[in-house]
């Protein structure tokens, strides 16, 4: 069994998202939140910051936690992700190299999406409901080393 450690970002300007359409070949041509593995000795706090700059060339201020979100993945992987938001220190987003496209969403736009667009979309429609109930938490929630 595999147990995979990811982090995403919710990053968040005028009302909008953020989201990533994916080059990988299991989920090439999908939307998902900017984000990945955590690597080795990286904290979350690092991870999400280097995952946003490596897909969307954005440099931006992490803000809360949104949750803790785990998932089982047939047959043999267990997904847990860290997701937390954001703000941009600017709107002028490019596709990194692993990324085809990043495209600005309404929280309404995203779930009137079909499955087959998203990546993980039982999750990710977790996480956008938990953000239209304003469901976060403090940064401060997440302890790590400094």
């Amino acid at each position: 069994m595999t147990i995979l450690i990811h982090v995403s970002v919710v990053i968040q300007w005028e009302n909008r998202v953020l989201f990533v359409q994916e080059t990988k070949l299991i989920n090439y041509g999908r939307w998902n939140l900017p984000g990945g593995h955590i690597e080795f000795g990286e904290t979350v706090h690092q991870a999400a910051l280097r995952e946003v700059v490596e897909e969307t060339n954005l440099a931006v201020v992490l803000l809360h936690l949104v949750g803790v979100y785990t998932g089982i993945r047939k047959p043999d992987s267990h997904a847990i992700r860290f997701v937390l938001t954001a703000i941009p220190q600017n709107n002028s987003a490019v596709a990194g190299a692993d990324i085809l496209a990043v495209q600005w969403f309404d929280l309404d736009e995203l779930i009137e999406l079909d499955d087959s667009q998203l990546v993980s979309p039982d999750m990710l429609r977790r996480i956008i409901a938990d953000l239209k109930h304003n469901r976060v938490y403090p940064l401060e929630t997440l302890i790590e080393p400094d």
